[in-house]
């Protein structure tokens, strides 16, 4: 296999983006979420695999990602929560990069309440196959209550329809940021 088809365990960025390129790679028109758009880092690199829709609440995050001058995206100045109300076609998959804006104010953060209602509609839009990637940060307040609400609702999700992995880095200090992934194995419905 050529190295660019490994799996990178840099850190969970790095880990969530081999992931997705090793399970999405080669299929055509396909359609993602970023649902923190942040510095356009996972918009960019979601663009390599197909069409892009980009949410960040802040409209900072989405000037400096649209100064990428990057194709195939929809930028969303709303918040993540709202996914449904712009998106009505299946997805291929999402990332969500939970914490707030890197050198941004980081009195504003990601939600438990917004994220969760976030990747419930996510689940829903999902395809079969397709793979839902969610970095959690818990070394703040914010980022600690929404590990705990995402791990309790995921934890819960059918393992006839989704398969939930949480990948935690045993040796690192901080409560450094971590992978869940979701597979959805089949629709209710197909």
């Amino acid at each position: 296999m050529e190295k660019e088809n490994n799996i990178n365990f840099t850190n969970a960025i790095t880990l969530v983006h081999s992931i997705i390129k090793q399970k999405k790679n080669g299929k055509i028109n396909q359609i993602f979420i970023d649902g923190t758009c942040g510095n356009g880092h996972d918009t960019i690199f979601l663009t390599s695999l197909g069409y892009v829709y980009s949410f960040d609440i802040q409209y900072k995050a989405i000037e400096i990602a649209k100064g990428y001058n990057l194709k195939n995206v929809s930028y969303i100045n709303d918040c993540h929560s709202k996914i449904g109300e712009y998106i009505k076609e299946n997805i291929d998959g999402a990332i969500f990069n939970l914490g707030y804006l890197p050198g941004g104010d980081k009195q504003i953060t990601t939600k438990k309440e917004t994220t969760l209602l976030a990747i419930m509609t996510v689940l829903e839009l999902l395809k079969s196959d397709g793979v839902l990637c969610i970095i959690v940060y818990p070394g703040h307040k914010d980022g600690k209550d929404e590990e705990s609400s995402l791990l309790n609702y995921l934890s819960e999700l059918n393992q006839k329809e989704f398969n939930v992995m949480v990948i935690d880095f045993l040796n690192r200090i901080n409560n450094s940021p971590y992978p869940i992934i979701i597979e959805r194995i089949r629709r209710e419905n197909e």
